[in-house]
């Protein structure tokens, strides 16, 4: 990727931003919260410090995650179709 290919891009901030963004999205926050705390610690002047600052914020303040059959996903139906 960028960051093994040009460990000098000046918008590295940004691409853990939205590394964070991403595993967020896929439902992720226990992988995502390092990648926010890496642009909180690393760039006290980035565009993207105070949307980090938030996400940070919002991922340890929500309950731990569950797992996902226990949430209903991944084939743990509910509601099994009878037996024919």
């Amino acid at each position: 990727g960028i960051l093994v290919n040009d460990p000098a891009f000046t918008n590295r901030d940004g691409v853990y931003f939205q590394i964070g963004e991403c595993l967020l999205k896929l439902g992720r926050p226990a992988e995502a919260l390092p990648w926010y705390e890496r642009v909180l610690a690393e760039f006290d002047q980035s565009e993207y410090l105070e949307r980090a600052k938030r996400r940070v914020a919002e991922i340890k303040a929500a309950p731990p995650a569950r797992p996902a059959a226990a949430a209903g996903i991944a084939g743990n139906n509910p509601r099994p179709t009878p037996a024919r």
